[in-house]
């Protein structure tokens, strides 16, 4: 039987795109359980950094590297050096803790796990130009700059207001008190924020999903961003 040259044609494009699917996926694979990936969660109080990062943590066997968490659990030492106080008074008081020591508290956690190969998520890690800075050096040392993907969970000053609002309703947090929140949020809003994102703009590893959602819907965005990254 004798096969027209177009139909030999066609059957070899298809062909082709299957291998090339074939390679894309395995390549894909190959970054996400192989290659070590970073990503930086960025978002005012209330966007649910912390639940996605939790989320990927529970679903994708991500480290999850949270300033909060770290700054927290200073609280159980018993006895704190100068510097842990000063920290602990400061995210009382809705303030922002030293860029000094947020960034020995997160390099020490982080090389841990990048040294094991292990994917990592920062939730509140970043919250200034300088830290943004101050981390990318970090990863240009590790050679990892590739891997890292900065993501703004957006979400209305409204919206963040009532999500508070409802988690105070469900446990108290110390640094969930509505002035300490207020102060947050002109801390940690897009416009305090503006620097770090467009640093991170400048470095082309900024993405930004609608954290208008539910944890769903935002989860799905969310892996939507990292295969893409992939």
């Amino acid at each position: 039987m004798i096969v027209p040259a177009a139909g030999l044609f066609q059957k070899e494009h298809a062909c082709r795109r299957f291998l090339f699917s074939a390679v894309r996926l395995a390549i894909r694979a190959f970054f996400r359980y192989t290659i070590p990936m970073i990503l930086i969660l960025l978002g005012p109080p209330g966007s649910g950094k912390g639940t996605q990062a939790e989320l990927l943590r529970d679903r994708r066997g991500w480290k999850h590297l949270s300033t909060g968490d770290l700054l927290r659990a200073l609280k159980n030492e018993k006895n704190p050096d100068e510097e842990t106080k000063q920290a602990l008074a400061a995210m009382a008081a809705g303030g922002l803790v030293s860029d000094e020591f947020i960034l020995t508290i997160s390099f020490r956690a982080f090389d841990a796990w990048l040294a094991e190969g292990k994917h990592i998520v920062l939730d509140g890690a970043v919250r200034n130009r300088a830290q943004a800075e101050a981390f990318w050096k970090h990863f240009e040392e590790k050679q990892v700059t590739s891997q890292v993907k900065a993501l703004w969970i957006a979400l209305s000053e409204e919206e963040a207001e009532r999500r508070i609002a409802h988690r105070l309703t469900l446990e108290h947090r110390a640094d969930d008190d509505p002035e300490v929140m207020r102060k947050r949020f002109e801390a940690m809003g897009r416009a305090a924020m503006k620097p770090v994102l467009d640093f991170y703009r400048e470095k082309k590893a900024l993405d930004e999903i609608d954290g208008m959602g539910t944890v769903e819907e935002v989860y799905k965005e969310l892996e939507y961003v990292l295969d893409e990254k992939t």
